[in-house]
């Protein structure tokens, strides 16, 4: 049983290795929890590890981006669970991706469970192509019809807000 526990570790380090080969660089993930085990780690423990992650501790995640961007440079991977996402950390690099290579960039990932609630409909989760340009076209006719854009909305924003005002003093004034 022990041996067989040690070959089965063994072939899922190698496969790990495998999976992060050509993966840019970054913190090791964590079963499970990916690149973010260390936040489940004592401060004492952290400071023993790897530089990236000495005195780091809970940080806001803006600073703690910035910080692994100074340790591994602009462009890391990080996992969330067992899904890598890759983060671009220079403002050059960042409208390139968005810029001159839109498409490749422009799709979003597939999550199981939305798939099968959406079956890939809609703006929000399809995948992008000429289905999701119609859906957004369409829909940003659709919505400057009914005044997105236009100050003649915001009119009737504000008369609507005076009758919720209203009746939202009259229950105050009653349960008072």
């Amino acid at each position: 049983l022990l041996l067989t526990l040690h070959w089965l570790f063994c072939q899922l380090w190698d496969f790990g290795r495998l999976l992060y080969r050509n993966a840019p660089p970054g913190p090791r993930p964590w079963p499970l929890v990916g690149s973010f085990g260390f936040m489940f780690v004592p401060k004492r423990l952290l400071a023993l590890s790897s530089p990236v992650r000495r005195g780091l501790g809970v940080l806001a995640p803006h600073i703690f981006l910035t910080e692994l961007g100074r340790y591994f440079g602009p462009i890391y991977s990080l996992y969330v669970g067992s899904r890598m996402l890759v983060v671009l950390n220079d403002f050059q690099l960042v409208r390139e991706a968005m810029v001159t290579m839109a498409d490749v960039f422009s799709d979003r990932p597939s999550v199981p469970m939305v798939t099968i609630i959406t079956k890939r409909r809609g703006i929000v989760f399809a995948p992008y192509g000429p289905v999701w340009k119609q859906q957004r076209k369409f829909s940003h006719s659709t919505l400057r019809h009914f005044g997105l854009g236009k100050l003649s909305l915001e009119t009737k924003i504000i008369e609507e807000f005076k009758y919720v005002k209203e009746e939202m003093l009259k229950n105050e004034i009653g349960r008072a």
